[in-house]
This record gives structure tokens, C-alpha cells and sequence, in this order.
């Protein structure tokens, strides 16, 4: 996967931001099979979610951005945004689709409310299996997903939520 980034320059002690540079990932997961679920997401309902076109999912998942630079590490990619800025979010190893707030991620720790557990504030170290219990699952499987798209439930969960 090819995807742009910003990446830290260290001179002296201060730090600077370099201009935009290409970064290449080996992933299991390609834009082809993001596109072909975006299609149908963009054809099932008139939503508030803005869906990543290739370029979008670039900028959406590059370092140092928030969710989604912080996900892509452990494969979870950013294909949509709310209203509230916060993001719709897939992965070839998981088959949910999920929510995840801008807000819970950095680079070595998560602090995120289990909006669908018991509602607490939980700060974990940053990790797959900590990233994961931090989604909130919003379908279980992408298929899922879209019929709750189409029937205006995930509209009515992120207004919960979002």
C-alpha cells in the first residue's frame, strides 16, 4: 500500500516538518478492495459519513494524523469521516466496521470511553489487541454494515455517538 506522509526532521534540537513524502507499506489490504466497499457504502444511502476517495484515504491514514496514522500500524484503515471529524474504520484482519474517535489515539497510548461497554474512560498502552477493544464495533461484518446503512441505523448510532 502507498500511502503520503509527514515525516519529523530533527535538526539540532528543533523539530521541523518536512514536505509531504511517499511512504510505501506492505499490507494486506489495497485500495481496490477499499474502493469496491466505499462504492457500495457511497450507492446505499444519502449519509452524514464523507467516504474516502484514494486520495482522501492517503491523507485520512498518513503519520502523525489522528486516527488514522495511529490505526494503520496495527491494519486498521480510515474509509470514512463524520460530521464530528471522527472516523469510520475497516481492517483485512477484522470484519467489523467501526467507529473511532480522533481524539483516543497517540503514539504510545490510547485513552478512549467504551461507548459500547460500560461507558468509563480507559487509558491502555498502545497495542493490537488494546486498538482493537477500543473500536466500537458499529456492524460485524462489512455486508452488515451496509444493510444498516441502507435502513438509516448507522445514521441513528453516530448521532449517538458522534
Amino acid at each position: 500500500m502507498i500511502y503520503a506522509g509527514l515525516r519529523k526532521i530533527r535538526c539540532g534540537s528543533n523539530a521541523i516538518l518536512a514536505a509531504s513524502q511517499l511512504y510505501v507499506r506492505a499490507d494486506k489490504m489495497n485500495f481496490s478492495e477499499i474502493r469496491s466497499f466505499l462504492n457500495n457504502c457511497i450507492n446505499a444511502y444519502d449519509s452524514q459519513i464523507r467516504w474516502c476517495g484514494e486520495k482522501r484515504f492517503n491523507e485520512e491514514n498518513m503519520l502523525d494524523l489522528s486516527p488514522g496514522g495511529h490505526l494503520n500500524v496495527y491494519n486498521y484503515y480510515v474509509v470514512g469521516t463524520t460530521i464530528g471529524g471522527n472516523a469510520i474504520v475497516i481492517s483485512q484482519d477484522d470484519p467489523r466496521v467501526c467507529f473511532a474517535d480522533h481524539t483516543w489515539y497517540s503514539d504510545d497510548l490510547l485513552h478512549y470511553e467504551d461507548i459500547g461497554g460500560d461507558g468509563e474512560w480507559h487509558e491502555l498502552p498502545m497495542n493490537h489487541e488494546n486498538v482493537k477493544k477500543s473500536l466500537h464495533t458499529l456492524a460485524l461484518t462489512r455486508e452488515k454494515f451496509l444493510a444498516l446503512l441502507k435502513a438509516g441505523a448507522i445514521e441513528s448510532e453516530l448521532d449517538r455517538i458522534d
